[in-house]
Parts: C-alpha cells; sequence; structure tokens
C-alpha cells in the first residue's frame, strides 16, 4: 500500500526499520537518524549539483 504511492513521486524511496513501530525515531533512533542524515545529504548534494550547472 504505501509502496503504491511514493511509486509515484519522483526520487522517492521507501527505508523499513527493523523492530520499529510507528516512533522508528524512538524505537530504532541510531538507523532512523542515519537514514535522516542520509537523505538531507542528498538534498544538498542535489543542491549543489543545479548551482554548479547554473555557473558553468
Amino acid at each position: 500500500m504505501v509502496q503504491e504511492k511514493f511509486v509515484k513521486i519522483q526520487g522517492a524511496s521507501i527505508h523499513y526499520l527493523e523492530g520499529a513501530g510507528h516512533p522508528a525515531y524512538l524505537d530504532a533512533p541510531e538507523e532512523f537518524h542515519y537514514q535522516l542524515v542520509a537523505f538531507v545529504r542528498s538534498l544538498v548534494l542535489q543542491d549543489v549539483a543545479k548551482v554548479q550547472n547554473v555557473e558553468a
């Protein structure tokens, strides 16, 4: 069900945290924060790439 909705969003990804319930940030904090930081870094890298293309 969730996957079907996200397939329509360009660039979307789903990460399942084993053993984590609804509050994943509490149930699996290390994995949650790892995935969160990876997501934010990907956004920053996308922005950097856009800026470099504009300046080129």
